[in-house]
């Protein structure tokens, strides 16, 4: 009996122990910010800079250094880390890649509060620091 015992006790542990690393690893996700669907017109601005990852959350950096705005994909777009972090679209096509510098179309969207975020974007747009650029289209200017 001791022997069951103790391999329920070994077993028991090990699933602790998985959970815990589930955890972290789930901590270590980026945070990859989509806008929902909304009746809103599409923005028209354009934005260049290079695509950069930053505390879990994909940002614009402008020519100069700076991270400049957190990115809101498309709903449809996803990302991949196989071979560094991608951005596939809607055809699981890689449109653009952390470092590469890329021309977004979409528009600056600053000014929500937390409610007005959770219920415009899907991912935890509250950890990504404002202002966030709401894309529409990418093009890779240079990898």
């Amino acid at each position: 009996m001791n022997g069951v015992r103790g391999s329920f006790l070994v077993v028991v542990a090990g699933l602790a122990l998985l959970t815990a690393c589930a955890g972290d690893q789930a901590d270590d996700e980026i945070n990859f910010l989509r806008a929902k669907p909304s009746d809103a017109p599409d923005m028209a601005a354009l934005y260049e800079g290079r695509l950069m990852l930053s505390e879990k959350c994909l940002y614009l950096e402008s020519g100069d250094g700076s991270l400049t705005h957190a990115a809101i994909w498309p709903l449809e777009f996803s990302l991949t880390e196989g071979g560094g972090v991608q951005i596939l679209n809607e055809d699981e096509a890689v449109v653009a890649r952390v470092g590469d510098e890329i021309r977004v179309g979409g528009g600056e969207a600053r000014g929500f509060s937390a409610e007005d975020l959770e219920e415009n974007f899907i991912g935890n747009a509250a950890q990504c620091k404002p202002p966030y650029w709401r894309i529409s289209d990418v093009e890779v200017v240079s990898p």
